[in-house]
């Protein structure tokens, strides 16, 4: 068992396999995303269904019937539109979902029984939960730190990721 700033991680080795895994998942699935669907596209679709919208509801504030028509034409083109949308953002999820619950089946099976991996001075509600048997007040079990892991790593990857473009665009 390792203690730091009051954090006991009971088995050291499962947290950096646990944390590690989700890390790498985070990356892979990323870079899945960004390999099959253009962001450029995408945000361009967002703006012009947007901007749809926009000037649909002002032609229904101002009780313009001719524009109120000419926007329901464009109607149908607007839903193919959000159509791809939600196509491309659901594309990246038909690779990325069974490796993840492969993953998850597979830690399952090897550390299901462990109980509490990291035990915390403090409760986190839906998080945390005790571990009599382990002498555990608080504890995360290899499921809870996967996901807590996953959400921090892939937020931070993604806000590098964008920063990085950013600076490629200003140059």
């Amino acid at each position: 068992m390792i203690e730091i700033y009051g954090l006991q991680i009971i088995h050291p080795d499962v947290f950096v396999v646990v944390v590690f895994t989700a890390a790498l998942l985070s990356g892979i699935s990323i870079a899945i995303h960004r390999k099959l669907v253009d962001p450029k596209r995408m945000q361009e679709i967002r703006k012009r269904i947007e901007e749809h919208q926009k000037r649909y509801l002002e032609a229904q504030k101002s009780g313009d019937k001719k524009e109120l028509q000419k926007l329901e034409a464009e109607q149908e083109e607007i839903m193919a539109l959000v159509k791809e949308n939600m196509y491309n953002s659901f594309k990246p999820m038909f690779i990325t979902t069974p490796i993840v619950l492969f993953i998850i089946w597979m830690f399952g099976s090897m550390y299901g029984s462990l109980g509490a991996i990291i035990n915390l001075p403090f409760g986190l509600p839906i998080l945390t939960r005790p571990f009599p048997e382990m002498g555990v007040q608080n504890g995360i079990d290899w499921l809870g730190l996967y996901i807590v892991s996953a959400i921090v790593i892939s937020l931070t990857l993604q806000l590098i990721i964008k920063r990085i473009d950013k600076r490629r665009e200003q140059k």
